[in-house]
């Protein structure tokens, strides 16, 4: 049978599998005969008891807090137990097995149950207490007022012709008593496994064994039903038939809980519910059973065939209650039932948990927020006698279960590697085109699996690092009695519907919508909602094909590393209605991009017509302002010549060319100069006349003459191979400077004679 611990306190000695999943182990206690014996041994014990003092047993009360008389047994093997109407004579003889317990806990419902099937009215039934041979040990009385107890419903026959099984025409055959099979963490620790058998046997409860007209056999579980089957009606859209062993108070925190609820989903069937208290393990506040499971072999309209339902789901997809068990049954440990804060107003006092908020949990995986694998990846799946059978088919949630946030689903893995994966912590939730992605804005929920495996945690729950308010966590955190998109959009996922939401003011068109950027821009999106009235207006931004651009999109800012076009989408979610979003592609050109200047240029060597500068990554170059080139290499330059040179980056496929990098300025190197070469320049004086004559290879730029006293009487350039200078200056020596065209320059004395 599948249960679930929800809220779990720390626990620190054994995590068990009662709180995941649970094999029962079924002990035969007590036989069941009808007027069993004959007139001549009902007799006999008339007799006796003439004589025998009668005492009159009142209830008591066992650990899960329910009545029941106490009959001890002092020897098994030689008892019987004759519960008799002494007015009629019908009788019940109830033999223990060499395995019944040292006394026999006769209960409310065990014995209206009798009264309508064989004992009929009285004022008392008598206990009696005899050997095999009938002689009587002891006597005592039980009333026979009838009290409001629950009598669990039977049929028989085909669904052509079904019958009811009232209890005249059904027999109790068998008492058992059911306990779970707890698996311990720590199997080699002897106090480990001396605590699994005490919590065993105090968890354990009597199940009966009917027997219907037509021979068919079935297994009520007691445990399952309250004593007082007081039934409530609750919620609006989805109904639930409210039940339990609870206060008052306890009880109209619960219903408001359903209430809730049933706001939320829309079904046409009535979900059973039942709520008690029950001593549970200390650490644990409550537990959850979901009851019988279908399934769908593709004669039903579902979601997905081959796959099995909860109860709960199955009646609202069939339109019909299909079970005779309850959907939802959940315990709450009367350890804490002190500690629960019962208000409506979320707003629990320092140490209180809300009650509502753990009904609201509990009552989510009752819905079907719950797998049906093992610890080590196998399917099962729960009976309709509440037993647990290994499955070839998943449930519907589990087909919501993922590897990652891109893997496959967990129905596609092996056994083993679903094991693996329930330890992952990378366990995710959302199916493709799925609600829940629709309200989790196309993104995949993490889901809790940690490791160690953590049974009744692991795997039916958000993960603890999820960020939006839930009462789906697995731990207890704060009250909260809201529901977001995502809890019911995975409902929606199983099969829920959802009622007609208030309607909202759709959004039709998102405009001014950005169109194009550069490389390595930054382009915050942004967009005009309309009309803006709409309801939902929150823009999500994703890329639907990046192209060769690159594009990605962070914290709605989009951008490209190359150039071309990308097409983004924009979903308002809900947009157009609940579970209705608005989207619109629109493209986006990227340009080239601005690349920044390099620095100025470095020298790597010079002669005196060439210069080479140091290479810069990706960049051109070019001197005194005139065509860029890629090569380093400046030639035919003049000898002791100085040029500016830039650098910038290259245009490229993605990239429009830099700016020019700031100048450098470098020379070329000076020619060798031999000094006969000099004396093939001539320089005269002739009267007024200065005479040069350049019979050498070495080009003059400039003359400068100067008087003795050093001033300048006359300067100009000049190339010509003859030059005549006529100065009007007074008769004296005079000093006449050629410079030539690699800066060299030299010096000749003359005398002006007139």
């Amino acid at each position: 049978m599948k249960n679930c611990n929800l809220f779990k306190a720390c626990m620190h000695f054994v995590i068990i599998s009662l709180l995941t999943i649970n094999a029962l182990s079924a002990q035969h206690l007590f036989s069941v005969k009808y007027n069993h014996l004959t007139s001549e041994k009902l007799s006999r014990i008339n007799t006796q008891i003439n004589d025998a003092e009668i005492l009159t047993l009142t209830y008591n009360r066992n650990i899960e807090n329910k009545d029941f008389f106490r009959i001890p047994i002092v020897d098994k093997k030689n008892t019987q137990i004759i519960l008799l109407n002494e007015q009629s004579g019908n009788h019940v003889v109830i033999t223990p097995s060499s395995k019944a317990p040292s006394e026999f806990q006769l209960t409310p419902f065990f014995l209206e149950e009798l009264q309508q099937s064989v004992l009929g009215n009285a004022n008392r039934y008598l206990l009696i207490e005899s050997d095999k041979e009938l002689s009587v040990k002891s006597v005592s009385s039980v009333s026979a007022a009838r009290g409001e107890v629950y009598i669990p419903q039977y049929f028989y026959g085909n669904s052509e012709n079904k019958n009811e099984a009232y209890p005249q025409d059904r027999q109790i055959i068998n008492i058992y008593k059911q306990k779970p099979i707890l698996f311990p963490a720590f199997p080699d620790d002897p106090d480990n496994l001396s605590y699994i058998a005490q919590l065993e046997e105090e968890m354990s409860y009597y199940a009966y064994m009917y027997k219907l007209p037509d021979g068919t056999l079935c297994i009520y579980d007691y445990h399952f039903n309250p004593d007082n089957e007081n039934k409530t009606i609750k919620g609006t859209h989805l109904q639930f038939s409210l039940s339990g062993s609870m206060n008052s108070e306890q009880y109209t925190a619960t219903e408001y809980a359903l209430d809730l609820w049933g706001t939320q989903l829309l079904g046409s069937v009535p979900v059973d519910i039942s709520v008690s208290f029950i001593l549970l393990e200390v650490g644990v506040l409550g537990r959850s059973f979901r009851m019988q499971d279908f399934f769908d072999d593709g004669s039903y309209e579902t979601p997905f065939h081959n796959t099995f339902y909860p109860s709960s789901l199955w009646n609202q997809l069939v339109k019909y209650d299909a079970t005779m068990m309850k959907d939802i049954v959940i315990e709450m440990n009367s350890y804490y039932s002190d500690e629960f804060y019962y208000g409506l107003d979320a707003n629990a006092p320092s140490g209180k948990r809300d009650w509502v908020t753990i009904m609201l949990h509990e009552v989510t995986h009752g819905l079907g927020f719950m797998t049906n694998t093992t610890q080590d990846g196998y399917y099962f799946f729960v009976d309709e006698d509440g037993w647990l059978n290994y499955a070839d088919y998943p449930c519907i949630y589990t087909r919501q279960l993922y590897a990652g946030l891109s893997g496959a689903c967990v129905t596609e893995l092996t056994e083993y590697e679903r094991e693996l994966l329930y330890i992952s912590n990378n366990l995710y939730a959302g199916r493709p085109n799925s609600y829940l992605l629709t309200a989790n804005e196309g993104v995949r929920v993490k889901m809790y699996a940690p490791k160690p495996y953590k049974p009744g945690s692991s795997r039916s729950h958000w993960d603890s690092s999820v960020s939006f308010p839930t009462f789906m966590k697995y731990a207890y955190q704060y009250p909260l009695h809201t529901f977001n998109f995502r809890k019911i959009g995975i409902l929606k996922d199983l099969g829920w519907e959802t009622p007609d939401n208030e309607p909202i003011i759709s959004v039709t068109d998102i405009a001014d919508l950005p169109n194009a950027t550069s490389v390595d821009l930054s382009l915050t999106l942004e967009g005009t909602v309309l009309p803006n009235t709409a309801t939902n207006k929150t823009i999500k931004w994703t890329i639907q094909n990046a192209g060769n651009t690159g594009a990605t999109i962070t914290n709605n800012i989009f951008s490209a590393n190359a150039t071309g076009t990308a097409t983004v989408r924009a979903t308002i979610y809900n947009g157009i209605a609940i579970w209705d979003n608005f989207t619109k592609d629109f493209n986006i050109t990227v340009g080239k991009g601005a690349q920044t200047e390099p620095l100025a240029p470095t020298l790597f060597s010079n002669t005196t017509t060439e210069i080479i500068l140091n290479t810069i990554s990706d960049c051109e170059y070019r001197k005194d302002g005139g065509e860029w080139q890629k090569s380093t290499l400046f030639n035919e330059l003049s000898p002791a010549t100085f040029y500016n040179f830039e650098a910038r980056k290259v245009e490229n496929a993605n990239y429009l060319p830099s700016p020019a990098s700031p100048a450098s300025t470098f020379s070329t190197l000076p020619l060798k100069i031999n000094q006969n070469e000099f004396e093939n320049i001539k320089i005269y004086a002739y009267r007024n006349n200065v005479i040069i004559q350049n019979e050498s290879n070495l080009p003059v730029k400039s003359v400068e003459i100067f008087d003795v006293i050093g001033r300048t009487i006359y300067q100009n350039t000049t190339s010509e191979i003859e030059t005549i200078i006529n100065l009007q200056v007074t008769n004296g020596l005079y000093f006449v400077k050629i410079i030539l065209q690699n800066d060299f320059s030299f010096c000749n004395k003359i005398l002006i004679d007139r």
